[in-house]
């Protein structure tokens, strides 16, 4: 029986917590389907002329800072997200929606499978038209095996599997990458962490 039919039928009988339990639950599986729905509306843009590339004046630490605040939020993340790089960086010629997805993606994927108060590190600098990212995490790893695998839409690494997510994340960010002249690569060590080494082709200098 579902949910929403046993609260519908027995609802006069449950005590108040154990409605509240059932209503979460309700609510989790909403939220996982959503997201399920968004990241593969999102993969078919990307498969598409839909995810367009359209540089502005973008502040990559700002963008950076947003992002893990959303992420430590929406994981209830006891970590700590440091950024540190290039101080004169400041604003560059980028897309930020398709750094969002990027950004979003690995900052939440090291949240989320970091042990708790485990610091991730985020450190910017640009070389020529090159921006370079690293994330780096002390969290669990990837098994060395299945590296080549990740990526791949709906694949989802064998020690991921209680965290929930929809196996469409990273491989929205590497298509972001892409499109923006760039690319993401992973360094894991199993139960020690994962450096992601994100570069992307600036649009370049912005003309004031």
């Amino acid at each position: 029986m579902a949910v929403t039919e046993m609260i519908s039928v027995y609802g006069d009988r449950l005590d108040d917590d154990r409605k509240r339990e059932e209503l979460a639950m309700i609510a989790h599986d909403v939220d996982r389907l959503t997201a399920l729905l968004e990241n593969v509306v999102t993969l078919e843009r990307s498969d598409s002329d839909m995810f367009n590339f359209e540089p502005e004046a973008t502040d990559v630490g700002a963008l950076c800072r947003r992002v893990a605040d959303h992420a430590l939020l929406l994981e209830k993340g006891q970590n700590a997200v440091n950024i540190a790089g290039d101080a004169s960086l400041g604003r560059v010629n980028a897309d930020p929606e398709l750094l969002e997805h990027i950004l979003s993606n690995v900052i939440s994927n090291a949240v989320k499978y970091s042990p708790e108060h485990a610091d991730i590190d985020v450190h910017l600098a640009r070389n020529g038209e090159m921006l370079l990212i690293d994330v780096t995490d002390s969290g669990i790893g990837i098994p060395a095996k299945e590296m080549a695998q990740i990526g791949t839409p709906f694949y989802r690494a064998s020690n991921t599997e209680p965290s929930g997510g929809t196996g469409l994340g990273f491989a929205i960010a590497m298509r972001a990458a892409h499109k923006h002249g760039g690319s993401i690569e992973l360094e894991s060590a199993l139960g020690q962490g994962t450096r992601a080494h994100i570069r992307v082709r600036l649009a370049g200098d912005i003309v004031s």
